[in-house]
């Protein structure tokens, strides 16, 4: 299929794909799969090949036309194809033509940014274990089908640049494109063959040497090797030897130094995702993969660069995690008479597996779940927790390493470890789900966080949400959320923005509603805010929550972290007092447990505990655990409306949890003013008649509006219901319009007299919306009749005086455009008419008090509103007229 375009007499050459020098096979396999996107473009190396490459390319070299790069007229070149790499230095001969500014320069690239990029060209970067797979999906999206050998090599490339597709920086595109190769026919005895082929006689002494030559320190708890070699000949697959001595000793950091060819061949591997090498060696020119990095360096001696390579490691390795930096709090905790039975409620309560247990301030045993079960299957419920806990109790101080930390859980296989200060007092404890988010820089998957979604941003995402917030947020609610950071710092709190303006911020959605989480007390707060602010304050100490209402109108809602209990189904929640994780785990769903840190220098830290981020991205509604819409089964409506105000889709496993709900039929244990509350927000929505549809679609009105069912010809009305309520809105009156009610008052129409009764005290209603309610259905249709035939303002006012605007609008969309017309023209020309006279110019002309005078100043209104009169002279010439007709007057 290759197409070299290269003739005897001369070189037809335009299009040219290569790779970097020293090839491997990920470099290989991409320019293969390059080729079968570029079929015009011509391969050639760019210098030598590593030595697994050269090996395997001596074989096949007659079945992939590669060609060397000194066969090639650089003069015939007019575009340039460069796969995994964007380093100009490891381009050989072609580096020379970025330098002319008539040559095209592509890249296809998964390396992290060297420090002096290809900045000339059109970059493809792919987040991916190998660049092969993205080329080979992009081969897939347009049906390109490589032959078997084609695809061996394209998968050979894959499975060695992610370690067989174990590497940490694999992904589900690495996956998706062996899949589609191994179909195309890729031989994995082949691949097998390459991928584990043995060490030659050289390579061995070499390996032998490394580790004899080995020196191993540990610096702020991370353990250090590094080998210093020199031999007398070139000899390649230094990343191989690297690969296997990192194996045999176990270091977290390797840099192995091999001098060889007058030059110094610097490779490091990493087993710490917190500590990527290629950061490290870049520091000495060179580049690769955060876990796998080399560099080449002239010049400089072994032991030089030995002291130079720990001297740069002491700057770069940060103190060790302790006790103290990972340990969880506030600590729930009980004492040595509480019963079983009650020990096991506060387990289950907060979801902990055990519970520490205090004395006189000072820690006396451990209480666990399994302790717990034990003591239910015995029928002990109502005995002490003395009786059952460990009182053999290892204790932590809270400068406890975190390598100290692992050994204690392994060697003792406990799953807690309290932390003690030095008196003795409980100040904390380490979970092993605190040292797995420790060790993986993210929240571990828990109990009810299944599928591994939990995730934690590291800092460089962190910038860029703080980037985001200095982008979308207007400029007032930045300074606002700065000031309150700034006092948050001041007075020692945590202070994060949480929940609906951070989702929004996150999908590009403007939300200034500020909802602001406290650790410790946010009355407190609230209250020394509000003399920085100025305005009131209103304090809820019950619930640990203050509102403060700026002078300027703006609203701040601060809140104590807390966490909720539901007794049972439907109830409302017990709540006490706890820390941000635990806040953000009693809300409805992962995309509303996002939050940003304000106070000090944490501003604008990113917290993403249950995976909400990624959610968002994927466009999905999800709980945090099973029983979510049995506690609340008003998070039934509320995953409805986020599903339709987004365009996302409620989560698969969510949906069925949401099922179970309704076939309990949960929603009718919820009081009506709750249901109330989340139908007002839902039909509030500009997407009210898509989340009513979904809701039929579920089943839910019956237990909501009795009698209630969609025909076509009220759902045509409810889609209606948009074009009027915004036309309405548009009228720009001094009258709020509740959607809400509208779409309610549609709802009613074809409902029975006797089914319509119940709907009031299921939702709740006010006298008002009852009354409006229950008229609706009976008054509408004649009020429309008369509006059409009426001719006169004065009769158009009269139909309309005092009916509420939700009935006048839901009466346009049931009757029409002529409805409409007579709506427009009383609320655009009638509503705001009034006489200039008033009852003193009345006495003034000599009419008496007494009933007579308003109902003249009513005849001149409706003269008004018939255009009979148009000014103050005209209104009192018509008021001497009624006066010398008295019967006329009254």
């Amino acid at each position: 299929m290759y197409n070299l375009y290269v003739g005897e007499g001369g070189y037809l050459v335009v299009q040219v794909i290569t790779t970097h020098v020293n090839t491997d096979f990920d470099g290989l396999g991409a320019m293969l799969a390059a080729a079968q996107l570029y079929p015009k473009a011509a391969l050639y190396f760019s210098g030598q090949l590593s030595r697994p490459v050269r090996e395997f390319y001596s074989l096949y070299r007659d079945s992939l036309p590669i060609r060397a790069p000194e066969m090639l007229n650089l003069g015939t070149v007019s575009e340039l194809i460069i796969v995994d790499t964007q380093q100009a230095k490891r381009l050989g001969r072609f580096k020379a033509l970025l330098e002319r500014p008539d040559v095209q320069v592509t890249i296809f690239d998964h390396h992290p940014p060297p420090r002096e990029p290809i900045t000339r060209a059109k970059l493809h970067h792919a987040k991916v274990g190998a660049i092969t797979s993205f080329l080979v999906n992009r081969m897939a999206a347009q049906n390109l089908v490589p032959n078997q050998l084609e695809a061996t090599v394209m998968a050979l490339g894959i499975y060695a640049d992610t370690s067989s597709l174990t590497a940490p920086t694999t992904t589900l595109q690495d996956v998706d494109a062996i899949r589609f190769l191994l179909e195309a026919g890729a031989d994995l005895e082949v691949i097998h063959r390459y991928l584990h082929s043995p060490l030659t006689q050289n390579h061995r002494l070499l390996l032998e040497e490394m580790l004899a030559n080995s020196e191993r320190f540990y610096h702020h708890g991370v353990s250090i090797l590094i080998t210093l070699c020199s031999i007398d000949y070139y000899l390649d697959g230094l990343g191989l030897l690297s690969e296997r001595l990192a194996a045999i000793e176990g270091a977290d950091l390797v840099f192995c130094l091999v001098e060889m060819d007058g030059r110094v061949h610097l490779t490091a591997r990493s087993r710490l995702n917190h500590l990527p090498v290629n950061e490290i060696v870049a520091h000495f020119g060179g580049s690769g993969h955060p876990l796998a990095a080399a560099a080449t360096i002239k010049g400089r001696s072994l032991l030089e660069l030995k002291q130079q390579l720990v001297s740069y490691l002491a700057t770069r390795l940060s103190p060790p995690l302790t006790a103290a930096d990972i340990m969880s709090q506030p600590i729930h905790s009980t004492v040595p008479d509480t019963s079983m039975e009650e020990v096991g409620q506060a387990m289950l309560r907060y979801g902990h597996g055990g519970l520490p247990v205090i004395a006189d301030g000072q820690l006396v045993g451990i209480i666990s779940r399994r302790d717990v079960d034990k003591a239910i299957h015995h029928g002990l419920t109502h005995a002490p927790v003395k009786g059952f806990m460990s009182t053999n109790v290892v204790t932590i101080s809270p400068t406890a390493s975190l390598d100290e930390i692992q050994r204690l859980l392994v060697g003792k296989d406990i799953g807690r470890l309290p932390v003690v200060d030095q008196e003795g007092k409980l100040i904390g404890i380490v979970t092993r789900t605190d040292v797995l988010k420790a060790l993986h820089g993210r929240s571990y998957p828990h109990w009810y966080q299944m599928n591994g979604r939990a995730t934690v941003d590291e800092p460089s995402r962190s910038t860029m949400l703080a980037n985001l917030m200095t982008e979308r947020l207007p400029k007032k609610l930045q300074g606002l959320l700065l000031l309150i950071g700034k006092q948050a710092a001041r007075h020692q709190v945590r202070a994060y923005l949480v929940g609906g303006i951070v989702r929004d911020l996150l999908l590009n959605v403007p939300n200034h509603d500020i909802d602001i989480v406290v650790e410790p007390s946010a009355i407190e707060f609230a209250e020394q805010l509000a003399k920085v602010f100025g305005g009131s304050v209103q304090t809820y100490p019950q619930f640990g929550t203050a509102t403060i209402k700026r002078p300027d109108g703006v609203t701040v809602d601060l809140v104590t972290a807390r966490s909720e209990f539901y007794v049972s189904p439907a109830a409302m929640p017990t709540v006490e007092q706890a820390n941000l994780k635990q806040d953000l785990y009693r809300r409805d769903f992962t995309i509303n447990t996002v939050a940003i840190a304000l106070h000090g220098t944490d501003y604008g830290r990113f917290y993403d505990f249950f995976g909400g981020r990624a959610d968002l991205e994927a466009g999905i509604v999800r709980v945090l655990y099973n029983l979510s819409f049995v506690d609340d089964p008003t998070r039934i409506l509320r995953a409805i409306r986020f599903e339709q105000r987004y365009g996302f889709k409620i989560e698969p496993e969510t949906m069925g949890f949401l099922r179970n709900a309704l076939e309990h039929n949960l929603l009718k244990e919820v009081s009506g003013e709750r249901i109330k509350d989340e139908l007002v927000q839902s039909l509030s929505e500009d997407k009210a008649p898509h989340i009513i549809l979904r809701m039929d679609e579920l089943g839910i009105w019956p237990t909501l509006l009795p009698g209630l069912e969609l025909s076509d010809t009220l759902i045509a009305h409810l889609r209606d219901a948009q074009d009027h309520i915004q036309w309405f809105e548009d009228l720009q009156t001094d009258t709020t319009l509740e959607r809400w009610l509208v779409y309610l008052l549609l709802l009613s129409t074809g409902v029975t007299t006797e089914q319509l009764h119940l709907w009031p005290e299921r939702l709740a209603l006010t006298k008002r919306e009852r009354e409006m309610l229950l008229s609706f259905s009976a008054t509408q249709a004649g009020l429309a009749t008369g509006l059409t035939e009426a001719s006169r303002g004065e009769e158009v006012f009269q139909l309309l005086e005092g009916q509420p605007a939700e009935c006048q609008v839901a009466m346009a969309v049931l009757q029409g455009r002529a409805v409409r017309k007579q709506l427009a023209e009383y609320w655009k020309h009638l509503v705001n008419v009034h006489p200039e006279v008033n009852g003193h110019d009345l006495l003034s002309i000599g009419l008496k008090p007494g009933p007579q005078v308003g109902e003249i100043l009513r005849k001149i209104h409706m003269a008004r509103l018939n255009g009979q009169v148009v000014n103050k002279e005209q209104e009192l010439e018509l008021a001497r007229q009624l006066l010398l007709t008295p019967e006329e007057g009254r």
